[in-house]
């Protein structure tokens, strides 16, 4: 993927309108001091709805010395304009270093799609996850083969090359490695899922103890379209956010293929949804846990929807342009 060039006012404009790079940040940033977090209570307070997108064709740019990943692209999937959070794929590329010790000023969540990422001698392979908490300290990251990661932030995202100041760093939020591969899959809790779906499996990664944020891996097995015609939609009490991994979703947007990505508000209608392959897909809800209220009755399925999608107006010449073939997300 290019390099998108933008000028600072085209950059704000996309802000305004729909938040598409969450990585500008005004000039006078770097005289800030960090931010101490408020606590894990914030919720989203400007981030669009968007369902869906692809990975693949998000905007972005390689990043500054005064972001995140200074040298990495970073591909924005959605924007918070409230508090600068974002969820993003970062793309790195070969023999990718920054050795300068420093913190970031927000938690960052990171699950590795594709190559590696290593984080002071912690190497995050496919498949990897990590919760890591704002101003914990970093000596060396690095990528020698590059590689290729959701990652999601809380907040403003910005590098700072010293110490954290004190009581920025939570120990106790960390979750410094999970290889996902190794976990069991496991029935859903809730039967009304199972029913729904008709064969859902999960993985859960991370509940927040204080506001029941979760992020989870999904597996749910193919429908059989002749026997599976209708299902009931469902409304969401957090957003749901979403990015296939593997398989197919049809939804009235559109089919969501692999890289495919939704962030759903809370009161969004959702479905009905079917999966003619199956699929696997990694799921965080943010505002508490992903409670749900289903419709009474059924409605048919739309097996092979044309892209019709829910997403801010700014971000449709972008939605619909064309990716490589071999770039996976």
């Amino acid at each position: 993927m290019s390099e998108m060039k933008t000028t600072r006012r085209t950059v704000m404009a996309m802000l305004a309108a729909t938040a598409a790079s969450g990585f500008v940040k005004p000039a006078m940033a770097q005289e800030k001091r960090p931010k101490i977090p408020g606590g894990p209570g914030r919720v989203s307070t400007g981030r669009p709805q968007t369902d869906f997108i692809y990975a693949q064709i998000g905007p972005g740019h390689i990043l500054t010395p005064e972001n995140s990943r200074p040298g990495v692209f970073g591909s924005t999937l959605s924007y918070d304009m409230g508090l600068a959070a974002v969820s993003v794929v970062m793309r790195y590329p070969k023999d990718w270093v920054l050795d300068r010790p420093h913190f970031n000023d927000s938690d960052e969540e990171l699950y590795v799609l594709e190559g590696s990422l290593t984080i002071d001698g912690v190497e995050y392979t496919t498949g990897s996850y990590a919760y890591l908490p704002a101003g914990m300290q970093r000596l060396n990251m690095h990528s020698t083969g590059g590689g290729t990661v959701l990652t999601c932030y809380g907040g403003q995202h910005l590098n700072f090359y010293e110490e954290a100041p004190a009581g920025m760093y939570d120990p106790s939020r960390l979750i410094r490695h999970i290889e996902t591969g190794k976990l069991k899959w496991k029935k859903p809790e809730n039967p009304e899922l199972e029913n729904f779906t008709g064969g859902a499996l999960r993985k859960t990664l991370r509940v927040d103890p204080a506001t029941g944020d979760t992020t989870w891996l999904l597996k749910v097995r193919a429908d059989d379209p002749r026997k599976v015609t209708q299902r009931r939609v469902a409304i969401h009490s957090a957003v749901d956010e979403i990015l296939v991994l593997e398989g197919q979703i049809s939804s009235p947007h559109g089919v969501m293929g692999t890289g495919a990505y939704a962030w759903r508000l809370p009161g969004a209608v959702v479905g009905p949804l079917g999966t003619k392959t199956g699929f696997t897909a990694i799921c965080r809800s943010k505002g508490g846990p992903l409670g749900t209220t289903w419709s009474e009755n059924e409605q048919p399925i739309v097996w092979n929807a044309p892209y019709n999608p829910d997403i801010p107006d700014m971000l449709r010449e972008a939605a619909f342009k064309p990716f490589p073939a071999t770039q996976r997300y």
